[in-house]
């Protein structure tokens, strides 16, 4: 199972750190949106997750049921905080999801 938890970055932006209605995009005005680095940042998560797995695989203690919690902090995730974006992510790479064991869920967030 993978779980999308993502809240509104902008909302939380635009309500306490910009006063200025014409500064409404100023977030993704200052990272244009190239596809190409989006979808490489996506092929990170991917490596980077694979490699927790492995570690888990191999060293963790796998008596009790785990969960992997991914921070996605880098800036190009600004273009991926709808539910719907990172569920095509999801779909997209859904072999790979289908055996993330032995976690029992990945979360974003």
């Amino acid at each position: 199972m993978v779980g999308i938890v993502r809240g509104d970055i902008k909302a939380i932006h635009r309500n306490r750190l910009i006063a200025h209605p014409a500064a409404e995009n100023l977030l993704t005005a200052a990272i244009p949106y190239d596809p190409a680095e989006v979808a490489t940042y996506q092929g990170g998560l991917i490596a980077k997750i694979r490699t927790k797995i492995a570690k888990a695989r191999n060293g963790y203690d796998l008596r009790y049921p785990m969960m992997l919690s991914v921070w996605c902090n880098e800036h190009r995730a600004i273009y991926l905080e709808t539910r719907d974006q990172w569920q095509v992510f999801v779909e997209n790479n859904k072999v790979f999801f289908d055996d993330i064991s032995p976690f029992v869920e990945i979360v974003f967030w």
